[in-house]
């Protein structure tokens, strides 16, 4: 009994120590990215609004890439074309106003900043408010991950 202690006593030792001893050391990248969205505070229906997704590094590291996606109310139409400051390959969900892109500019170091475009038109027979969300997706331990995302709001108004 006290041999098959010990054996499995070893062999349960033995894979946590082979690979420390083996490891090689791994630095793991701290970022806090955080997020602010900004639009105007009243939109007509029918006309054009802009909605802008700024991206700041708090540090303490750099950001190889990132990443954004974004949502909004279905009342607000955004073309791809009204997209900017983003790269490569955009995904857009069938049927829902949302996108996911790379964003453009790439790495971020501490201090740095990217800003995201969403540039389209408020819907003819838009009533309330236009809501966008964007939120930064990247691969780093982040500290503060609540300010990853951020939102503005627009009163839909029926002229100025």
């Amino acid at each position: 009994m006290k041999r098959t202690a010990a054996l499995l006593a070893g062999l349960i030792a033995i894979p946590t120590l082979l690979p420390a001893a083996h490891a090689q050391a791994e630095v793991e990248t701290t970022a806090d990215l955080k997020v602010s969205v900004t639009g105007p505070e009243y939109v007509i229906p029918g006309g054009n609004a802009t909605y802008r997704m700024t991206i700041r590094n708090e540090g303490p590291d750099t950001v190889q890439s990132a990443a954004m996606s974004a949502v909004w109310t279905r009342n607000f139409r955004l073309p791809s074309s009204g997209l900017t400051g983003v790269s490569g390959f955009c995904g857009w969900t069938l049927g829902k106003p949302e996108v996911i892109c790379g964003v453009a500019g790439g790495p971020i170091a501490p201090g740095g900043t990217r800003t995201v475009s969403f540039a389209g038109t408020v819907d003819s027979a838009a009533s309330g408010q236009v809501e966008m969300e964007a939120r930064v997706l990247f691969s780093a331990v982040d500290p503060v991950p609540e300010d990853n995302v951020g939102r503005a709001t627009s009163l839909v108004t029926s002229g100025p």
